[in-house]
This record gives C-alpha cells, structure tokens and sequence, in this order.
C-alpha cells in the first residue's frame, strides 16, 4: 500500500505543486507567459545557489526553496542484501538563501557571489526513522552554511563552482534512512544546461566526509516535469535514487510585471520566428 501511495504522491503532487506555483508568481496580465518561461531560474539549482542573482546584476539577492523528499524510487543497503523499491521517506526541508553578488559577469569576468544558507528539515510522515536499522542515527533538524561560488556562462549555459562552509551538510542526513551526514566542508558545481530544446539542472555535491565518503548527483528536467528532481545518492553505507519536488523562488530581486512583460514578448518573438522559418520552407516546396 505504501508503495502505491508513494507514486500517486510523485505523479499528482508534482502536477498540483507546480500549477499552484506558476499561479502565485504571476503579476498582472500574464495570461500568454509560459510556464517555462516564467521558471527559468539561474540564481541557484535543487540545493546549493549559483553565482547568478535572477537578474544578472550585482548586489544582494535572497532566494527561497523547498525539497519534498517523497522516497526512494529504487536503492541498495550495505547491512542488506535485498535492492529497495518505492521506499517512503517524506522529509521537507525548507532552505533560505542569502547572497552577494560582487561581481557581474562579462566576456572576459565571471560573475561571483558570497552567501550563507539556512535549512529546516519538517517530518511528513514518519518514515525517516522507520528502518530499525538507523533509528540511532541523530539527524540535525537545522543547517547553517557559508558559500562562496563563481559562475561563467558558456552560450546560452552557465556552470557553477562553489564551496560551502562545515556545518551545511548534517542536513543531508535527513535525505534518506542510512545516511549518517557528518560535519564536513562542501565543494559543489552546478549547471544549468540551455541547448536548443534541452534544458536541465545538473548539481553535483561532495561532502568531504572521509568516514562515509558521499556524493550526491541532483538534475531536473525543465520541459516536461519543471519541479521534479532525480537525486542519486552514494555513501559507504547504501546508494539510492530518490524522487524529490523542488521549488525555489527568487523572493529579492523578485519578478515585476515590467519581468513578466519583457519575457511575453520574447516568447512572441520566437514564435513568430518559427512561424516564418516555417512559411519560408514551404514557400521552397513549392519551387
């Protein structure tokens, strides 16, 4: 039953979460702005910020987000010997993310930030500690960190390097049953993928926590599924694949309707561009 229950949660919630998103951040006349459009996000990805405020420029930015850790879709454990399949977790943390943006990339700069991060995690269910296994594994119900990052836009793609202070990455214990997170500094990196009609999130974190020597591999597809995340995880005691819904919304600088106005317009833009493309190629068969 559980099992069951946890894929209606991925498929529906995902769905739900998402369309109630998209309606509490639009501003005005909005009607013809895709969702897509309005969820570009580059001022961080799943976890960890970018080096990018939502508007490209200098100075201060705070951003808010929230990782549903619905389960486990498959997964191993070291004490065991049997895979795992649809496995409860339902965790909420909620992180709120200040940053400075001290330098503004350019052609030959990149753009550079230093921030700190604050992380609660919510129990949904009572499945963390479900497994008699882990139940003596203290899990921090609170993170601080400090980050220092730098980004560089290659086309139409930005990557991200940073480093996040020790104390950020107990949080991480609340992410699946047999992780044991210990205090350890964070190097991570970060790409927001932009290649015709690709787009994607990929991060890549690594704890160096030499006892349970972790890393952590989070992307998102943007097209289809905006919110949902596949987070693969690896410790010395298990790897997973987790289903995880992640919102996280630029609170300052936040979008203004002069925002909402400029990107309707460059979706015009473009439609109209594939329009023509298109009349031309069927004015050339004719010929």
């Amino acid at each position: 039953m559980k099992k069951i229950l946890f894929l209606i949660i991925v498929i529906f919630y995902s769905q739900s979460l998402f369309a109630g998103a998209t309606s509490s951040v639009q501003l005005g006349n909005t009607s013809d702005i895709k969702s897509d459009e309005i969820y570009e996000i580059i001022s961080g990805f799943s976890i960890f910020p970018s080096a990018y405020r939502q508007d490209k420029n200098k100075g201060f930015g705070l951003d808010f987000s929230i990782n549903n850790i619905i389960g486990e879709i498959v997964g191993s454990r070291t004490k065991k010997k049997q895979t795992e399949f649809t496995n409860p977790v339902m965790m909420s943390i909620v992180t709120l993310t200040g940053k400075w943006s001290f330098l503004k990339e350019t052609n030959k700069k990149p753009a550079m930030s230093v921030g700190t991060l604050f992380s609660m995690a919510f129990d949904l269910g009572n499945e963390i500690n479900s497994d008699v296994d882990y139940q003596d594994i203290n899990r921090s119900s609170t993170s601080l960190g400090f980050f220092l990052n730098v980004g560089k836009t290659i086309k139409k793609s930005k990557i991200t390097l940073g480093f996040v202070s020790s104390g950020y990455s107990k949080i991480f214990s609340n992410y699946i049953q047999y992780y044991d997170s210990k205090d350890a500094a964070i190097i991570y990196s970060g790409l927001n993928f932009d290649y015709k009609k690709i787009k994607f999130n990929l991060e890549i974190i690594k704890p160096l926590d030499s006892e349970q020597s972790p890393f952590i591999i989070n992307l998102r597809p943007l097209k289809k599924l905006p919110i949902l995340v596949f987070s693969f995880i690896n410790t010395n005691q298990g790897k997973s694949i987790l289903a995880i819904i992640n919102l996280r919304i630029p609170v300052y600088p936040p979008y203004t309707s002069d925002d909402l106005k400029k990107r309707n317009e460059k979706f015009k833009e473009k439609e109209n561009f594939k329009n023509n493309q298109k009349k031309v190629k069927n004015i050339k068969l004719d010929f």
